[in-house]
């Protein structure tokens, strides 16, 4: 399969959706039909390319629980372009499927369920370790709670303080590789126990007006 015909499977739809996280749309998206296209000549599948992404994820958070921040955070960016990359592979091959799907959330999952939590690990402080532990459990109830509600996706172009949460939310890994870098990993914890809490409560008080 050529790059081309990879670019291709993109849809308009996909593309317009991308737009409302700028990482993902400038930045993760392009970059990641290049390795897709690399798996697919390879023969290797996108769920295979999932779990490969889930593997890398979970070596980055046992790095954090050792202290090694940097390389942590190097493998956990590493999870998330493959996030992009099974994606890329499922539509280019039309192997889309629902159980790819669902692979693809559990990965998501778990990876948010450990990761915060073992950078408060990593750290040596039981606050932080407190907030990274709060900052999982509102990320995954905030999922829980769309999932029993049957929340519709966001449609149409979005409002200025949507588009602001899914940019936060979709630069969390290059976000945490800066922090781990700069030494600012506290900051980071900080920084989305607050935004996921926000988020969270935002879900609450949607599904109470439905």
């Amino acid at each position: 399969m050529k790059l081309a015909e990879v670019k291709a499977s993109y849809t308009v739809e996909k593309r317009e959706d991308a737009r409302k996280d700028p990482w993902a749309h400038y930045v993760a998206r392009p970059i990641s039909f290049y390795p897709a296209w690399l798996f697919i000549n390879l023969g290797i599948s996108a769920n295979a390319v999932t779990v490969a992404g889930f593997l890398f994820g979970l070596a980055g958070c046992g790095l954090f629980l050792s202290g090694h921040m940097i390389w942590g955070a190097v493998l956990v960016n590493v999870y998330g372009l493959f996030d992009y990359v099974d994606g890329d592979i499922a539509r280019a091959t039309r192997t889309q499927s629902n159980y790819g799907a669902r692979l693809d959330g559990f990965t998501y999952m778990a990876i948010t369920a450990v990761l915060f939590i073992c950078i408060g690990i990593g750290i040596g402080n039981t606050n932080i370790m407190v907030f990274g532990v709060a900052a999982s459990f509102f990320r995954i109830f905030r999922y829980a709670i769309s999932y029993q509600a049957q929340l519709p996706s966001e449609s149409g172009k979005p409002n200025l303080l949507i588009r602001a949460g899914m940019a936060i939310i979709g630069v969390r890994e290059p976000l945490l590789l800066i922090c781990a870098v700069a030494g600012y990993l506290d900051i980071f914890i900080y920084f989305y126990f607050a935004i996921n809490s926000c988020e969270l409560f935002a879900i609450m008080w949607k599904v109470l007006r439905k």
